[in-house]
């Protein structure tokens, strides 16, 4: 289990400070009760999949216009499978255009990856070749958001380069994430260690 039984219930912590970063994967953050591990793929795995989400469930989902359109091309089978979620992604913020010939023209993204550095054919290759399994067991618009955004979010870089306020951000958003403790694809995204745990370890 990521808590033991004297963790915060709930909410992760009652309040966090980050304090550093580990490998470039894992964030060390001091809590109210104890230390976590936070690993940094997962935690903003969560983060951009339930803002895509949110922005899924509004009228007019919010999208970031690319200062110059990017013209994709995917081979066939791949252009074929993405045309079959289109709309989903038209729903979370997408805004393309098929032009034929397997191309795609890419205007805008969703907002929430206006500052994820994920490049847009790296995006519908991953959407179009790790997305159909999923779609094909479950129907209906909302599924297949999710395994869009499930998917989005395996292509975030394993390492990365936080800033210190980048990072409090991050633990921040998390905590107030529907499910903070897990990734969209399953992982965990912390492990716990209270204080009275680490009292016990060191004889005190």
């Amino acid at each position: 289990k990521l808590f033991d039984d004297e963790a915060t219930s709930g909410a992760p912590w009652k309040w966090a400070k980050a304090v550093g970063v580990v490998a470039g994967k894992y964030l060390l953050v001091e809590t109210d009760s104890g230390f976590a591990t936070v690993e940094i793929r997962a935690a903003r795995e969560r983060v951009l999949c339930e803002r895509m989400l949110q922005n899924s469930d509004s009228s007019k989902p919010s999208s970031q216009k690319l200062l110059i359109p990017e013209t994709v091309r995917l081979s066939p089978p791949a252009a074929s499978r993405l045309r079959r979620y289109m709309d989903a992604m038209a729903g979370i913020g997408f805004q393309i255009e098929d032009f034929g010939d397997d191309h795609f023209k890419v205007d805008a993204l969703p907002a929430a990856l206006a500052e994820s550095g994920i490049g847009c054919r790296d995006l519908l290759l991953g959407i179009a070749e790790d997305i159909e399994n999923g779609g094909v067991r479950r129907g209906g618009n909302r599924w297949r958001e999710e395994a869009v955004a499930r998917c989005i979010c395996g292509t975030i870089p394993k390492k990365t380069v936080l800033r210190i306020e980048d990072a409090q951000r991050l633990i921040d958003e998390l905590a107030a994430s529907e499910m903070p403790y897990i990734s969209p694809r399953g992982k965990p995204t912390m492990v716990f260690t209270s204080f009275n745990e680490l009292e016990r370890r060191f004889g005190n």
